[in-house]
């Protein structure tokens, strides 16, 4: 065959034609290739209010987007009113872009009150967008943060260890009667990273600590997911008058921080400050900026700790039968005379899957701080250009039926393998994954383990007296909180 063809006589006209066919052959094969280049689906949208009126509830949007996959698939567009965004639901989805692909994920995505509200737009380590000097400012607080404890056991244990002791104390002083733990788990969550930071606590009576508790849970909560996916909603009364009173609390925070930034970088004492300064420079340090970031970490460093030991309890008060094995592993593990510690950590294998099923069942970002994609990628052969902003639906990677059976329960179980040894670890995302996880996973793991363990040790953990159990309804606000409920801790010996 090669012979004749090389034999074959063309005309010049036929040849012409022959390359024209070919070229266009290419071009239309290159554009078929283009043409083949999926975009996600899409949820319908509207002009100005975008596919927000297609979500079934705003004020859970966790389940409104997870009740969106199931029409559009894991992976769905949608339209905010100003601006696209892309969905990831589901294991597989949310792991090859975050992990798999963290570097392409690792833009941080438009949050609407530190970009349009709070005066310090951009900076600090969470709502700062990618660059050399956010992964520089993240590296050197992580660096810092080790410096004083952090991610070592026994240096950050005893810190934590203190904190447990004043709740241990102050939770004995309820006598068992019906009370509400929410403020009391927030003031401790915020003594340990402010203990870490400063070097000091603020007793659970104290004025000043009480205000900056009450602060920094506004500041998470204020309009936050609403507007974040309509932001002409910030154009309401309601939300005016929110949004006036987030401004108002947030320059009460800052002008805290800064004073603290300045008592601290003059103290004689070793400290977070100090020590931040030298590692950087005292001339490429901004104060102000610092200030942000000391925001940063004492908010999230509360919140979602708190937020889960919180959980916890009422999951714990709600299922005896797992609350009476916990106790009864405790116990054979550690004696009475001593609280449990990070060593006991290898043989309480059971407090270890209750910790991982409370973060896998109330995650408390369930859906996380939104990414942008740095550069042109795909999850799953759909295309997601440069400059998307995605949101990672960890909630429907937890409730999903082919991985977790009957999700919707409370099953440590689930975490145990058939010789009671830790299995599936990799499955609870609850703190994310890549660049940008969450900063303080190693503290919130920590502290969830021994407050956990002190607690269940001294107390049963009961609904109010004549009532079956303990109100456990969510207020969802970009952190997954119970409203608030009663419960009794009544001493077991």
């Amino acid at each position: 065959m090669l012979e004749m063809l090389d034999t074959l006589e063309i005309p010049a006209t036929t040849g012409v034609l022959l390359v024209a066919v070919a070229v266009c052959w290419f071009a239309t094969g290159s554009a078929r290739k283009e043409k083949n280049k999926k975009a996600p689906p899409a949820v319908p949208r509207l002009p100005i209010v975008g596919s927000v009126p297609f979500l079934n509830d705003l004020s859970n949007l966790h389940l409104s987007l997870t009740q969106k996959s199931k029409t559009y698939g894991n992976i769905f567009s949608m339209h905010t009113g100003s601006r696209d965004l892309v969905v990831l639901n589901g294991h597989e989805a949310i792991r090859e872009a975050l992990q798999k692909k963290s570097t392409d994920f690792s833009g941080r995505g438009e949050i609407y009150v530190d970009k349009h509200v709070w005066t310090d737009r951009g900076k600090g380590v969470l709502a700062r967008p990618t660059s050399d000097d956010q992964r520089k400012d993240r590296s050197n607080c992580l660096s810092v943060l080790k410096n004083f404890g952090f991610g070592n056991s026994a240096v950050m244990e005893q810190r934590i260890q203190d904190e447990v002791s004043f709740l241990v104390q102050y939770v004995s002083q309820m006598d068992g009667g019906a009370c509400y733990p929410g403020p009391v788990l927030d003031h401790s969550s915020m003594n340990v990273i402010y203990n870490l930071l400063f070097g000091q606590r603020f007793p659970h009576d104290d004025a000043t600590g009480q205000e900056l508790r009450r602060l920094g849970h506004n500041l998470t909560g204020y309009g936050a997911i609403i507007l974040d996916i309509l932001p002409i909603a910030s154009r309401l009364p309601s939300f005016r008058r929110e949004l006036s009173d987030s401004a108002r609390d947030y320059d009460k925070y800052l002008r805290f921080c800064e004073d603290k930034v300045k008592e601290s970088a003059g103290s004689d004492d070793d400290n977070f400050v100090k020590e931040y300064i030298r590692i950087n420079g005292s001339e490429a340090v901004n104060m102000r900026e610092l200030a942000v970031i000391i925001r940063d970490l004492t908010i999230a460093g509360t919140e979602s700790a708190s937020c889960s030991l919180n959980w916890a309890l009422i999951l714990l008060a709600n299922h005896p039968q797992v609350q009476a094995r916990l106790q009864q592993d405790i116990d054979s593990v550690v004696p009475r005379d001593r609280r449990p510690s990070l060593d006991d950590k290898p043989r309480l294998s059971y407090l270890e899957a209750v910790i991982l099923e409370t973060f896998r069942l109330k995650p408390a970002f369930p859906l996380g701080l939104p990414r942008v994609t740095v550069v042109d990628t795909e999850v799953a052969g759909y295309e997601i250009p440069a400059g998307t902003e995605v949101v990672a639906n960890l909630w429907s990677a937890h409730m999903d039926p082919q991985v977790f059976s009957e999700p919707e329960k409370f099953i440590p179980e689930r975490f145990l393998d058939s010789n009671g040894a830790i299995t599936n670890r990799d499955l609870m995302i609850a703190f994310s994954f890549g660049k940008r996880s969450c900063l303080g996973e190693i503290l919130a793991r920590q502290e969830m383990f021994l407050f956990l363990s002190a607690l269940v040790q001294q107390f049963n953990i009961l609904p109010p007296e004549g009532e079956a159990k303990v109100k456990d309804d969510m207020h969802f606000n970009r952190i997954l909180r119970a409203t608030e409920h009663s419960m009794r801790f009544v001493p077991r010996y």
